[in-house]
């Protein structure tokens, strides 16, 4: 039961895309035209890429393994 409750965390951390991404638009939206500044929010949207690879990965490696317990549970493995 474990894995569930880790997937269902885990999913509810990668809706936390949708809050990031609305950070970085408000930035683009209100930061003042510095110097650099494409370079700031490219840096920031390929950070939250690399993070939410890691995020998306870990959870789907937790539904595998939920499925697999599942499955040997259900054929008495």
């Amino acid at each position: 039961m474990s894995a569930r409750f880790d997937l269902e965390q885990q999913i509810m951390e990668c809706w936390n895309v949708t809050t990031d991404l609305k950070r970085v638009t408000e930035y683009l939206l209100d930061a003042p035209l510095e110097p650099g500044r494409e370079d700031k929010i490219a840096n920031m949207l390929l950070g939250m890429e690399a993070l939410y690879e890691v995020k998306f990965d870990r959870c789907f490696r937790t539904f595998e393994k939920l499925l697999k317990e599942q499955h040997d549970q259900q054929t008495g493995v």
